[in-house]
């Protein structure tokens, strides 16, 4: 049977002489593109950026990339959400196999898992992506990806939903969740309460929203969502569970957001809301533009001229677009993110970033430590990689950038080149160590319809 690595290879050959019609390449193997055998990431759009910079290239920035010290092993990764221009919606793997886009941690898992747990593809769950965008499937309405996708981005950790130890989640950075806001008439609110949120988000029926003051006038706020199968999304469910000690359920959420998601109209040039399935209507997440393409359909409903819009954010997120390191500054826009405050004792205090947001140009903003290791708000954010290969014999490799070996103490996704990479975008060190491998779960179920 094929190793994964052995598979990839096999099938990129196939891909280049058969699929593109390329030229062979010939001569000694140490020559031959390391991205050819590279390790291939989907999923989390929260972490795209910096694993993009660990690869090299983000948005028209180079930075040093990382490889293995055992056969100079790289990373590439496959965005959350097409680049602008792009025809569809989907990725090439190997063998010319071409499949939806996973967008999400959860997205990502399961791509993840599909690319991993031997079920065959005949079984509806044996595969992934649809039909409808992404060219010839196997008879189950899915492509076959076992052994094309090595990681999953996530920025959820692992959950008990899916027990079990085929997936290992490694820390390699510290995020936070802060509330984005945007009012398009008027000054926003632009603090909140743990509770405030926790009762914006608990919500039993639709249409729920607070009324508060900002200092001159009261303003009407409503809640909105973001695309399920978000690590973001799914982290704030747990996160608000203060008052009762019960977290917000998936129903609750899309009571909460409902009014929000509902929203739409003619969109400004570059903003779409997300099409993930079931998502219609919701924000990608991390969308400033978005947020405010809510806000102004919102205002310019009847009888919601002076109302206002808020979204949960990475704050990593966040800083990386005000500083001009990704695109989407917020500054310009009218976003930025809520001062945040406990209620008895729960939640953090502060926005996330530390600096002040440049409602013009590029900004100086740097991480809130103190936030970010708050136990509500602050996460830490993973690679997932299935357990079998970093237990099983070989894959030094991997073990290499990931997780580290007798001989790479320190993980070279945890080594002084990735510390300043990562903190260019926006992260902080993770709380659990950096490289750790305790935190495992099942195998996670699900295609991409």
């Amino acid at each position: 049977m094929l190793t994964s690595s052995s598979k990839r290879r096999v099938l990129f050959a196939a891909a280049v002489t058969v699929a593109l019609a390329a030229p062979v390449f010939t001569g000694s193997a140490s020559a031959d593109p390391k991205q050819f055998g590279a390790l291939v990431g989907v999923g989390s759009d929260t972490t795209e950026n910096v694993i993009n910079g660990f690869a090299g290239f983000d948005n028209g920035n180079y930075y040093t990339p990382l490889s293995s010290p055992t056969g100079n092993r790289q990373l590439v990764s496959w965005d959350a959400t097409a680049p602008t221009g792009a025809a569809d919606n989907c990725i090439s793997l190997a063998g010319g196999i071409k499949v939806q886009r996973p967008n999400g941690s959860g997205n990502g898992q399961e791509a993840l898992s599909r690319a991993f747990d031997g079920v065959a593809v005949t079984n509806a769950l044996g595969g992934w992506g649809t039909t409808a965008d992404c060219g010839p499937t196997t008879n189950s309405g899915r492509q076959d990806v076992s052994g094309l996708i090595d990681f999953a981005r996530s920025s959820s950790g692992k959950s008990s939903t899916y027990p079990g130890t085929d997936l290992t989640f490694v820390p390699f950075a510290r995020d936070a969740v802060g509330v984005a806001v945007y009012r398009a008439a008027g000054t926003p609110v632009t603090d909140f309460t743990y509770s405030e949120l926790e009762t914006l988000y608990k919500a039993s029926a639709t249409g729920v929203s607070i009324t508060k003051s900002n200092g001159v006038e009261n303003v009407r706020i409503i809640a909105c969502g973001i695309q399920l199968g978000s690590g973001t999304g799914n982290f704030l469910l747990t996160a608000l569970n203060g008052s009762t000690a019960t977290a917000v359920t998936a129903t609750q959420e899309a009571n909460a957001t409902s009014e929000c998601n509902a929203l739409t109209g003619t969109l400004p040039a570059g903003v779409a809301f997300s099409t993930v399935s079931g998502s219609v209507g919701r924000l990608q997440e991390h969308d400033a533009a978005g947020l405010k393409a809510k806000g102004d359909l919102l205002a310019n409903t009847a009888g919601h001229a002076g109302d206002q819009v808020i979204v949960f954010f990475s704050a990593a997120k966040f800083i990386a677009k005000a500083n001009g390191i990704v695109p989407g500054n917020p500054g310009p826009l009218g976003v930025d993110l809520a001062t945040m405050s406990p209620s008895a004792g729960v939640g953090p205090t502060g926005k996330g970033y530390t600096g002040t947001l440049n409602a013009s140009g590029t900004s100086t903003l740097a991480v809130d430590t103190t936030f970010y290791n708050n136990t509500k708000f602050g996460r830490d954010v993973w690679n997932v990689i299935p357990t079998s290969i970093l237990t099983g014999p070989g894959n030094t490799d991997i073990k290499e950038l990931f997780v580290g070996t007798a001989t790479v103490t320190t993980p070279i996704l945890c080594a002084a080149t990735a510390v300043a990479t990562r903190a260019t975008f926006g992260f902080g060190a993770p709380v659990v160590a950096c490289g750790n491998t305790s935190n495992q779960q099942g195998f996670r179920p699900g295609t991409f319809n």
